[in-house]
């Protein structure tokens, strides 16, 4: 019933301010006929003659939420005392507080002619209304016990949910408690306005022991995996704004049959408090040249405190930090007693005098397979490694020897005192040889008819020489841009003899003896 229904109260009681006697008790039961439902009451002390006027009464019934066939729907609701009529004045399914339940509202107003008045003995059971199901059982009914309910006020749709039975004798609502109920369940949380992030214990207070009860903890709604004991822990995430948090767990008695099926649910709200955000927008890498700063965002409102070595930076507050000093530098926030910090940076930064210069050397040319040594230097290097180190002899000295066979980059990477890095490249490209043949035979066989040197078109400056036995030279080619037939410089064909060759380029003399058949 909702709340306006207190004003009524109000008025019937008619200044009455005496304690409240609150000894009413009440219970619901399934009829043999699998679809009767009945609601009884008991008291704990004698209510007679004008004392046991009864002026409203709310009764709230949560029942296993449904669709189609499988909805509740109460009918042929009935008056068990004469004259005393009850109605089904409202109902909500699912709420998003309990979504596996949908509630429904009895009332009771005293405001007929005459007023319907009856003694209420103690230990007496007074049947006080029946009503019928339509639709498959799918679960018990029970009497919502309102602050042990996940739906207890306030809640999404601003209705009162509880039972209140208000007699004149009692001074108010005599309510206390059902009986032959099954266990009613509270959850109890060891923190109620934690920070965002922090870990919150909860359990599970209930009013009886039930060797075939069940648990499943929610976080607003949401069925949290393995979390099916009388306890849960739960790490609230962090976040920077200030919000409620609702934590429920469901309670799960199997009776012998899908009917007798038991269940309700308990929660409780938390106050979460934010956590300051706080997150890097620049940072200083190592050996870094030294001034430099770190810089932050933060949530707005916050308290700022830097760190350097554990201890408070005096005055540095703000969100960026100027750095001189090599050191472990952490900033710490505070909003709403909350704390967040960034992760503690270790800074090994340098000065710009100190600050290790490494130079490779300049991009080369080398003939394949040729050694050559790298021209490395270095200002405050202590020790140096070069990469790739294939072919290569003393890879940890500034000038190593290599054997490239392929164009490279080598990389020269140098560390100073502090452990700091700095590294250069250098391009070498290779050249192939020339691949010079020992021999051919120009004898119009189309085979092997010219003196045919591989490579040669590398090599633009390139002179080519052949000397006879007796050193006079027989042929010169400046470029050879066509293989050597075996024409002499008389413009015949030379004899078939060995010959001397002597090849000349840029990067590399070669000799050596080339034999002419035919």
């Amino acid at each position: 019933m909702k709340l306006k229904f207190r004003d009524i109260i109000t008025a019937f009681l008619l200044g009455f301010a005496l304690i409240s006697e609150a000894q009413i008790q009440l219970k619901i039961v399934l009829d043999a006929d699998g679809i009767t439902y009945k609601v009884y009451l008991k008291s704990e002390v004698n209510y007679t003659g004008s004392r046991a006027l009864i002026t409203t009464s709310q009764i709230s019934i949560a029942v296993p939420h449904g669709t189609g066939s499988n909805r509740f729907v109460v009918e042929n609701l009935v008056s068990a005392i004469p004259n005393m009529r009850w109605r089904l004045t409202d109902r909500i399914d699912a709420p998003p507080e309990n979504p596996e339940k949908d509630y429904l509202f009895f009332n009771f107003i005293n405001n007929q002619t005459p007023l319907v008045i009856f003694d209420i003995l103690a230990g007496q059971e007074i049947l006080l209304f029946t009503f019928k199901r339509n639709g498959n059982c799918i679960g018990s009914p029970n009497l919502v016990e309102a602050k042990h309910d996940a739906f207890y006020p306030p809640n999404s749709q601003n209705i009162n949910i509880g039972i209140s039975f208000s007699i004149v004798g009692a001074g108010g609502n005599a309510y206390i408690a059902n009986y032959e109920a099954p266990p009613q369940i509270k959850v109890l949380a060891d923190k109620m306005n934690p920070c965002a992030g922090e870990k919150v214990n909860f359990s599970v207070e209930i009013s009886k022991n039930d060797p075939k009860t069940k648990f499943q903890w929610f976080v607003e709604n949401v069925a949290q995996p393995s979390a099916t004991n009388k306890t849960f822990s739960y790490e609230l995430p962090k976040r920077a704004d200030n919000h409620d948090l609702r934590i429920s767990v469901k309670m799960m008695i199997d009776g012998t049959s899908q009917c007798e099926n038991f269940s309700t649910r308990s929660q409780v709200v938390l106050n979460v408090k934010g956590t300051p955000k706080l997150d890097w927008v620049e940072k200083i890498e190592n050996c870094a040249i030294l001034p430099s700063k770190l810089v932050v965002s933060a949530s707005q409102y916050s308290d700022l405190q830097w760190e350097k070595n554990g201890n408070a930076i005096i005055g540095e507050k703000s969100k960026e930090l100027k750095v001189t000093e090599n050191g472990k530098y952490q900033l710490k926030a505070t909003m709403n007693g909350c704390k967040n910090s960034l992760e503690e940076v270790e800074i090994v930064g340098v000065s710009q005098t100190q600050n290790i210069k490494v130079d490779a050397g300049k991009d080369t040319l080398v003939l394949e397979k040729e050694a050559l040594v790298l021209q490395g230097k270095s200002n405050g290097g202590v020790s140096f490694e070069w990469s790739p180190k294939n072919e290569m002899q003393r890879p940890n000295s500034l000038n190593p020897t290599v054997f490239p066979a392929e164009n490279t980059v080598f990389k020269l990477t140098a560390k100073d005192i502090n452990g700091c890095l700095s590294s250069d490249e250098v391009s070498v490209n290779v050249l192939p040889r020339l691949y010079i043949p020992s021999g051919f035979s120009p004898n119009g066989d189309n085979k092997n008819d010219t003196w045919v040197i591989q490579n040669t078109e590398i090599y633009p400056e390139i002179f080519v020489e052949i000397y006879n036995r007796w050193g006079e030279k027989i042929f010169f080619s400046e470029g050879y841009l066509s293989s050597w037939n075996g024409i002499g410089s008389n413009g015949q064909k030379v004899p078939p003899d060995i010959y001397q060759y002597r090849i000349r380029t840029n990067r590399k003399t070669y000799s050596g003896s080339l034999t002419v058949l035919y």
